[in-house]
């Protein structure tokens, strides 16, 4: 695409809701070309398609077990984690020649030459001289996504498949332990994650089986997720409107005005509300039906994981905050002190629902952590 077409990326992180503040997650901002308004520009499906497939698959990572794998590869940067999974010089060469090769890979795989082909014939159809329609009608944008979204599930299994080959069982089972730990910050949760507890083969396939069964419900979700994420952050550009603004610096300038005007709409706080109360709802029930899987051994392991997180676990959280970290890593390690509409919108509550652990714990042979 031209220049003019210029994609930026900016991540707004504003205060948790729960204490009273409005919150946004701009995950793309387009750079439109003389003659196009800056805030129709990102109103229209070239900042909408892209905001919305990020949205996706950072949530679908955590469904299918892929986002601790997708966050490996800026980790594993610093000397110190690396030396806490026991990542080996030759290790972490070969996770630098998975970044560096991955334009032969896409070279050398059919499907992902189809999906090449395909956008290209998406911009042919475009007009040049209007880069950013206005009025793009639902069938192109729905395409854009389609075509865009599995574009971005190639990526992520091109990451997923080559972390997991060169990773030893012991590595991953560590790097899903520490998943287990953080599940409350996570926006959904995936099977994958309970191998650390040694399941087996009858185990996975229950839990395969149990996915499989609410995926239709997951991806409805979903929809209505992202859609509610467009719908706040229209109400954010009907305010820089209002305020005038005509370019992404007047954006930065008065993005704090925009903050506490959205911060006292009611309307805003709704949506964020009903959102968080259905992904909350749907979150706890697939967990729920994922604890039942598990033998009592495996139960109280989970909650030992827990209250007591391993050494391993602690170190490298320790190691996290000596190195400063940066928003690629930082839903890897502890809560982090703001929620932002996005992925973390998602959210999950928390890791074992009371009620659940209590009557989990009377029915278990090995009852614990009833106190």
């Amino acid at each position: 695409m031209k220049t003019k077409q210029l994609l930026l990326a900016l991540s707004c992180l504003l205060l948790c809701a729960d204490k009273g503040h409005a919150e946004l997650n701009l995950s793309v901002i387009h750079i439109p070309p003389p003659g196009v308004d800056f805030i129709q520009a990102q109103r229209s499906y070239m900042t909408q398609i892209p905001m919305k497939n990020n949205w996706k698959t950072d949530i679908r990572q955590d469904w299918n077990g892929q986002r601790a794998d997708s966050r490996i590869f800026s980790v594993m940067r610093d000397p110190n984690l690396r030396a806490i999974w026991d990542i080996s010089d030759e290790q972490y060469q070969q996770l630098q020649d998975v970044e560096d090769n991955i334009d032969i890979a896409r070279q050398n795989d059919p499907e992902y030459q189809t999906h090449r082909e395909e956008v290209q014939a998406m911009l042919d159809m475009m007009n040049p001289d209007d880069p950013f329609p206005l009025n793009a009608d639902e069938e192109t944008m729905d395409k854009w996504l389609e075509i865009s979204e599995r574009g971005s599930a190639w990526m992520t299994n091109y990451y997923s498949n080559a972390i997991r080959s060169i990773l030893t069982p012991e590595q991953q089972q560590k790097i899903q332990e520490l998943q287990l730990v953080r599940m409350e910050d996570i926006p959904i949760v995936s099977p994958y994650l309970f191998e650390a507890l040694g399941l087996t083969d009858e185990q996975k396939q229950q839990m395969e089986e149990i996915q499989e069964e609410l995926e239709t419900e997951f991806e409805s979700q979903l929809e209505d997720f992202v859609n509610g994420q467009l719908f706040l952050v229209s109400m954010a550009y009907d305010e820089l409107e209002k305020l005038g603004v005509k370019d992404i610096d007047g954006m930065m300038e008065e993005w704090d005005t925009v903050i506490s005007v959205l911060a006292e709409n009611p309307e805003y706080k709704q949506v964020m509300d009903e959102a968080q109360s259905r992904s909350k709802q749907f979150s706890t029930q697939f967990r729920t039906r994922l604890y039942e899987v598990l033998t009592d051994e495996q139960w109280i392991r989970l909650q030992d994981l827990i209250n007591n997180p391993p050494e391993h676990i602690l170190a490298f959280r320790k190691a996290f905050r000596l190195s400063g970290g940066d928003e690629e890593t930082a839903e890897m390690t502890d809560k982090p002190d703001v929620w932002v509409p996005g992925p973390n919108s998602w959210r999950p509550g928390d890791p074992i629902p009371e009620e659940y652990r209590i009557e989990r714990n009377r029915r278990s042979r090995f009852p614990r952590g009833e106190e």
